[in-house]
């Protein structure tokens, strides 16, 4: 797996951009902390497919005993579509916990063979993503129901 991203300037001087702290058994990245040491955590659920939230300033050690009620949430949205639901309570729990008050926090739900359906960056308003009957991204909607964007897909035979 790969320890870091360095780049080089002009004058031939390495620089450590960002360092790849620490992988899951399944090679997916858990933490990595960026050039200026700030450390950001990745929670993977749906059986450890897809990143559930993304912690920034929290390490990775220290967040691991908190997670486990939004990665079992997630585990059973992906048995049951219809789990969804429990699965943005578990996650809104999570980023009301205390202990993470002042982390950046932005959470993901999916619908794992088709895409995202939800994000909830650290502003707390989420974003919802609809799909056409091909499986294509078809609008992206507040919370309330407000259009932010629509993709219309137009092909040439």
């Amino acid at each position: 797996m790969p320890s870091s991203v360095i780049s080089t300037d002009l004058s031939n001087t390495n620089s450590t951009e960002v360092t790849y702290d620490q992988y899951d058994p399944k090679g997916n990245l858990l933490q990595y902390t960026t050039r200026d040491g700030i450390p950001t955590t990745i929670i993977w659920g749906y059986n450890s497919t897809q990143p559930i939230a993304k912690i920034v300033g929290h390490p990775y050690s220290l967040i691991s005993g908190l997670v486990a009620a939004i990665i079992t949430a997630s585990d059973e949205d992906a048995l049951n579509p219809s789990n969804e639901g429990a699965l943005i309570i578990a996650l809104d729990n999570f980023r009301n916990l205390l202990q993470l008050k002042e982390f950046q926090i932005t959470t993901y739900t999916y619908d794992p063979l088709i895409g995202v359906t939800s994000i909830t960056p650290p502003s707390g308003i989420r974003e919802i993503y609809k799909y056409d009957s091909a499986n294509r991204l078809e609008n992206i909607k507040d919370i309330n129901g407000k259009l932010i964007k629509e993709f219309k897909y137009n092909y040439k035979h």
